[in-house]
């Protein structure tokens, strides 16, 4: 009942806290923040009760939630806390700001009995504005990495990544991961990394469905310049091409010219971690055995100065035995390589090992870093 009690009474702090009187609302600030503060922290400690504090392991795995209790988290819901707390999350302390965050994050642990689940994802998914929040959330820097975890983890749960993934919003996670805040932008990667690898049988029918909008925003990160934008992109996009259930989006990505171009450029890279990253990428070009035309042209024009800098490659020893294997494998498939079988353009030959920056140029369309 006291529990029941505070969730009330935040809910009424709640109301009084969003009133249009400004100037009533600056005075009676600070004490309705401290007044919620209070209750979402009573009510964390019941959600650390069922968690265990310690192992982190699911509700179900520690308690068994009665009745009463499943009946109280969905009173949360129907309430509409998460979303109003999350909505005026800038506006309280940081500790009230964490213990919202926890309180959020908790709801979305998957190890809730069925009927809570399917409650708190049900209502994530009819109130598509939370999207919105958590997103743009990345543009306060006060509040952005609160805002990621919560966003992180709605990835827990597929129905959440689609409806995320259908709204859009997805493009302006790319657009934060190329943040001039170094921990804004890893913190909006890491986001973007979960949705897409979270569910992949849900990430990858999306991403096959949108791929040239997908793919042209996401090359901005690989064309950034940026050291550790790049690196990680290439690190996301190699786990995507090499995975069978993104098959789909890897014969439309290794079948584009222009994405090809982006990673002859990154093999001259001046960080031989980035070179060594774009090399298992680019392999699915050569590897293709139903190259377009296009990509098979530039491919073999170039193929005596691409077999030239692949041999300079020198990965970590801990990969070295397969990355070995690999690259002497390309470099096979580059010297076999027959002209492509329709007469190719005029088209000059990229000088790959040179110093120019120079982007790579077929039947004048200029494409590349």
């Amino acid at each position: 009942q006291k529990l029941e009690g505070a969730v009330n009474e935040l809910l009424r702090h709640q109301g009084t806290a969003t009133c249009a009187d400004e100037s009533k609302y600056g005075q009676v600030h600070q004490c309705l923040a401290q007044d919620v503060g209070k209750h979402v922290q009573t009510l964390l400690d019941f959600f650390k009760f069922l968690f265990g504090e310690k192992s982190g392991r699911p509700a179900c795995q520690m308690h068994v939630v009665d009745a009463g209790q499943v009946e109280l988290l969905k009173l949360l819901i129907v309430a509409d806390l998460p979303v109003q707390l999350l909505s005026q999350l800038p506006h309280f302390e940081f500790e009230t700001r964490k213990d919202i965050m926890n309180l959020c994050c908790a709801l979305l642990w998957s190890g809730w009995p069925h009927q809570v689940d399917n409650h708190v994802t049900e209502y994530l998914r009819g109130h598509p504005q939370v999207y919105n929040v958590l997103v743009e959330g990345f543009a306060n820097e006060e509040v952005a990495l609160h805002y990621g975890e919560v966003l992180r983890s709605c990835a827990r749960h597929r129905h959440l990544v689609n409806a995320l993934l259908e709204s859009g919003l997805v493009f302006e996670l790319v657009k934060y991961a190329r943040s001039q805040s170094l921990e804004i932008a890893s913190d909006a990667f890491h986001s973007l990394r979960k949705f897409v690898l979270g569910h992949k049988d849900v990430s990858a029918s999306w991403i096959a469905n949108n791929s040239d909008k997908f793919f042209k925003a996401y090359n901005e990160l690989l064309r950034s310049g940026e050291y550790v934008a790049q690196r990680q992109a290439e690190n996301l996009l190699a786990d995507i091409l090499l995975d069978m259930r993104f098959c789909r989006s890897m014969i439309i990505y290794v079948n584009d010219e222009h994405n090809l171009q982006i990673h002859m450029n990154l093999l001259k890279d001046a960080s031989k971690v980035i070179m060594v990253q774009a090399f298992h990428v680019f392999k699915l070009f050569v590897a293709n055995p139903q190259k377009s035309h296009k990509v098979h042209r530039i491919l073999y024009n170039n193929r005596d100065k691409l077999i030239a800098l692949l041999q300079t490659l020198c990965p970590t020893k801990s990969t070295k035995k397969a990355f070995a294997v690999d690259q002497l494998r390309v470099i096979g498939t580059l010297r076999d390589l027959q002209a492509p079988a329709l007469p190719p353009c005029k088209v000059p030959s990229v000088d790959v090992c040179g110093s120019s920056s120079e982007s790579w140029i077929e039947s004048g369309t200029r494409g590349g870093a």
